[in-house]
């Protein structure tokens, strides 16, 4: 007959969160399960006094949780035990959760949504856990009243009630067991597999494929046995014969998953229970390229001036990808040679072929084609938007609105530079010298609407305490910082795999400024149309053209072990303060360089004077950084020059908080 354990978690610090930074939080008001909003978390859960004795037989076991909010967004959650005899209590030491031991088996469990708050039902009970339970009560270490514990990770999240937010509602461990001895329970057979076929399928086989694996076990009373997969929807076992076949649910890749684990459980009449892992290997079936979502990859506006020169980008990157190992892709335009696409980064730009009427043709249709090294091709069209009033250089503008950034919480006092993050929306305001003040909070970087109000803060503290310059790659989101303290250093930050800003899986990597001549470095823009970097210096007035070189990286001139080629330009004779203040224009493929507290000039990329615009409306203090963006009055159409605005400087005045953003209409720069 089968015995019945339950308990719940019972002191506070068996319930715990480790974050993705590996911060471990153990007096919390709710367990989330999955994500806690933006944050991937690791939640470990521990009971104590487990009264089973070692090599008892699992026959159902699950976790029990009460909701604490209702979520009804999709959620992947994976359950694993502490592969261990006995489980300490968890510890505030970093990553403490994740680095523990774990149990081969696992149950993955897609929870339905959880609607309504305090419920305690189906929709709230993890799967069958006996799997996870059975291997720790078999180690040999095991004994009664030890304790047990388990770790859920995942997407998608469920906000569960913590033992300190209701003990009455904390999680519970329910297990169903029967003792070895009390009759002859189920066990697997040897071979526990009736098909001596290598067990494979094909990552693109049907339904009902076999995977040539037939579970075997047996009870010696004579009980009927039945058969289950426990932790892997793709797969459906026959629960009299105990073949494994494929399942209409998810997808196999090779690429990522050569081989599955799966867990079948074996259930006797009689009660007992017996489980058993199988390995099947996933063999690659040929896959065609495809386009990726999005198929641009450049989040920017796809749109061209009339009269944009040769090599200028229209927005658009095109991206598609061949899932087999070793394939690479290609790309090529179709049926319009005003345009070419870079065969090896899908990057489209203008062609010195043919005229752009944006009267009689204000958008056109670009089709792409995509090949692969396999042979495979696939195709995608593209819509480009012709505008017309973007050709002729700006030659006023006007002061439209000031912001000021003292005021903000936290404030920024001292704001040094200013770019636009297209596919946020937002302007990065970056200030170098907070830290160097009372109201410093550990944030040097600033979000803005376009309409002046504070989005958020982040922070360059963990590399760069001084980030003078900030530069924006709208491709792939990568950020870039000038510092000129310490090694003179330019920082790239790449988002990493989430995406996101300031989190545990940002990647950044520097190259030395010093070692082509740089040592006070200050503004930063990126060239959309070239790939290259401009860094302004504030002792020399020189301009520097940072091209990566074969590799495609920023990482130094070779005699830093890099392959970077750097050029430069001086911008002396302009005028240039030594904060400088830089931003391109991607459109009329020039750069805007702060000349004076009251002008900007308009140059090339190699520094020869188009223009100026005056700016003195603003009175500016100590201007320090440009950036062109949206206009906060009608950003579907018209395009503004942001001027970041120091003011007294700190060194004179430590407890200045005067900075301000200076929003100018530009007069002849429309979107569409």
């Amino acid at each position: 007959m089968a015995e019945l354990f339950e308990t719940r978690v019972a002191t506070a610090g068996d319930d715990v969160e480790e974050k993705g930074s590996g911060t471990i939080g153990t007096n919390i008001n709710d367990l989330e399960l999955g994500y806690d909003s933006s944050t991937r978390q690791t939640v470990g859960i521990r009971f104590t006094g487990i009264d089973i004795p070692q090599g008892a037989i699992i026959t159902s076991a699950y976790i029990q949780f009460q909701a604490n909010e209702v979520k009804i967004d999709a959620a992947s959650l994976l359950i694993q035990g502490d592969d261990t005899d006995d489980a300490s209590p968890f510890t505030t030491a970093a990553f403490n959760v994740s680095s523990l031991p774990r149990t081969t088996a696992s149950t993955a469990w897609t929870p339905d949504p959880w609607t309504t708050i305090g419920e305690q039902g189906l929709a709230e009970r993890t799967p069958d856990l006996s799997a996870i339970v059975q291997e720790i009560v078999d180690r040999s270490g095991w004994a009664a009243l030890n304790d047990m514990a388990f770790l859920i990770t995942g997407t998608g999240t469920r906000t569960a009630d913590s033992y300190e937010y209701n003990p009455a509602g904390a999680p519970l461990l329910h297990i169903e067991y029967i003792l070895p001895g009390s009759g002859n329970p189920v066990a697997f057979n040897t071979p526990a597999d009736a098909d001596p076929t290598t067990n494979q399928i094909a990552e693109l086989a049907a339904a009902g494929n076999p995977t040539r694996i037939t579970a075997s076990a047996s009870d010696p009373d004579g009980s009927t046995v039945s058969y289950s997969i426990i932790n892997d929807a793709r797969f459906a076992i026959d629960s009299s014969t105990g073949v494994i076949t494929r399942s209409s649910v998810g997808t196999l890749d090779f690429e990522t998953q050569p081989s599955i684990n799966l867990t079948v459980k074996a259930t006797s009449s009689d009660g007992s229970t017996a489980t058993k892992i199988f390995t099947l290997a996933v063999l690659d079936s040929p896959e065609p390229v495809a386009f990726n979502t999005p198929p641009d990859a450049n989040t920017a506006a796809n749109q061209i001036s009339q009269n944009a020169a040769a090599g200028t980008a229209v927005g658009i990157t095109a991206s598609a990808s061949d899932p087999d190992a070793g394939s690479t892709v290609t790309y090529t335009t179709i049926d319009d040679p005003r345009f070419a696409v870079n065969s090896s980064t899908g990057v489209i730009t203008r062609s010195s072929t043919g005229t752009l009427d944006a009267q009689n043709e204000p958008s056109i249709n670009l089709h792409v084609t995509a090949k692969s090294s396999d042979g495979s091709i696939a195709t995608h069209t593209f819509t480009v938007d012709v505008t017309g009033g973007s050709g002729q250089l700006p030659t006023s503008v006007t002061l439209a609105h000031t912001i000021l950034t003292s005021q903000w919480s936290p404030p920024s006092p001292d704001p040094t530079d200013i770019v636009y993050i297209s596919h946020l929306g937002t302007l990065l305001v970056a200030d170098s010298e907070v830290d160097e003040m009372s109201i410093f909070t550990g944030k040097n970087l600033y979000q803005m609407n376009l309409n002046g109000t504070l989005a958020g803060t982040l922070t360059t503290i963990n590399f760069s305490d001084e980030p003078a310059g900030v530069a924006y790659n709208p491709t792939n989101h990568h950020l870039f910082f000038s510092d000129d303290t310490g090694t003179k250093s330019v920082y790239e930050l790449d988002p990493g795999p989430d995406g996101l800003y300031n989190t545990s899986d940002d990647k950044v990597t520097s190259f030395k400024t010093a070692a082509f001549g740089s040592s006070d470095s200050e503004s930063l823009a990126y060239d959309t149309n070239r790939g290259v970097l401009y860094l302004e210096d504030g002792s020399t007035h020189r301009i520097y053209t940072i091209a990566p070189g074969q590799n495609g990286k920023f990482d130094g001139v070779p005699s830093t072990g890099g392959d970077d080629v750097v050029t430069s330009f001086s911008v002396q004779s302009l005028g240039t303060p030594s904060d400088g203040g830089l931003a391109y224009d991607p459109v009329h493929d020039l750069l805007y360089v702060i000349v004076s507290r009251n002008s900007v000039a308009m140059v090339t990329p190699t520094g020869d004077l188009l223009g100026t615009l005056d700016i003195s409306a603003a009175h500016a203090k100590k201007p320090a950084g440009l950036a062109l963006a949206p206009s906060s009055d009608d950003p579907s159409h018209d395009m503004s020059l942001y001027v970041v605005d120091r003011g007294v400087d700190n060194d004179s005045h430590p407890t200045e908080n005067d900075g301000k953003i200076y929003e100018f209409h530009l007069n002849d720069w429309l979107i569409a």
